[in-house]
């Protein structure tokens, strides 16, 4: 059955992809974007101001909400803020706003594995782990995931492994190369990672949509973990071939007493180890 969706950051790379694939199913989509759009179902609105957001959600109805919006890079900031306090605002205005609608949407909020922070590059990450997040923008995912359980009647948590599409591939080179240069890492025995296609989310959003009640938390990416060694055959570049055991060395030689030691060995960690995620969900006890 088709359903009203609405859906925030349709003009980022996640988002875009989602809204078309929706209108291609034949489900009614309005998507919310800070940009202008010349289409019909684009609604141009700051989502940082809470009272134009409930002028726009005020006697509505939709059956969906995913959300979608998010600041991942400083430099794309408005005003001094920093990334985890933006994206929180956001979240806690669509939350505000969405009071003001016919009905209680279903929401889908695309969170982020960054919230478990460093792993242990031995150990699969299970859905029940605890996170530990060392970034900002970590910290915010976690943060705005605990205030929607908290709020949401309904409620589906996608945590996405590293996405990548045909066209925008950064988040595989940045597991390839030596960062700034055109040096690919060759690393034995080759490191495995959890990556996430946007096909991938994709299909898990639109087995929700079918079925989206309850409360949910789902690891969200391709079933099989990539090797390192095995991407890198599909790049251009020189080879560097290294032993694992020297950036266990090296690893270990970090002092973490300072944030910018701690970003290196965050860094070192997702370079050279594995990251691998369990695929799965599990229900969510509020």
């Amino acid at each position: 059955m088709n359903k009203k969706i609405l859906i925030t950051g349709a003009s980022g790379l996640i988002g875009k992809k989602i809204f078309l694939n929706l209108i291609a199913q034949g489900h009614e989509v309005t998507a919310l974007s800070k940009n202008i759009y010349k289409e019909d179902n684009f609604v141009s609105i700051d989502l940082l101001n809470l009272n134009n957001l409930k002028k726009y959600f005020n006697g509505k109805e939709y059956d969906i909400l995913i959300h979608c919006a998010a600041v991942i890079e400083p430099s794309k900031l408005i005003g001094e803020s920093i990334v985890s306090a933006q994206n929180s605002l956001i979240t806690k205005n669509l939350f505000q706003a969405s009071l003001s609608l016919k009905k209680s949407p279903s929401w889908i909020f695309l969170s982020s594995v960054s919230v478990y922070g460093n792993i242990d590059h031995e150990e699969c990450i299970e859905i029940n782990d605890t996170p530990t997040p060392i970034s900002d923008y970590g910290k915010g995912k976690l943060h705005d995931e605990k205030y929607l359980i908290k709020n949401c009647n309904e409620l589906h948590i996608l945590r996405l492994a590293p996405v990548f599409d045909d066209e925008h591939l950064s988040n595989i080179k940045k597991r390839v190369y030596l960062p700034g240069t055109n040096f690919k890492l060759k690393i034995s025995p080759s490191p495995r990672y959890t990556l996430c296609s946007i096909k991938t989310i994709i299909s898990k959003i639109t087995n929700i949509i079918d079925c989206s009640e309850g409360k949910y938390l789902y690891h969200v990416g391709d079933q099989s973990p990539y090797k390192k060694n095995e991407i890198a055959k599909n790049f251009p570049g020189i080879n560097l071939n290294i032993k694992r055991e020297f950036f266990e060395y090296f690893i270990n030689m970090i002092p973490i007493k300072y944030k910018i030691f701690k970003n290196l060995k965050w860094l070192i960690q997702k370079l050279a180890f594995s990251n691998v995620y369990i695929i799965g969900r599990k229900k969510i006890e509020s």
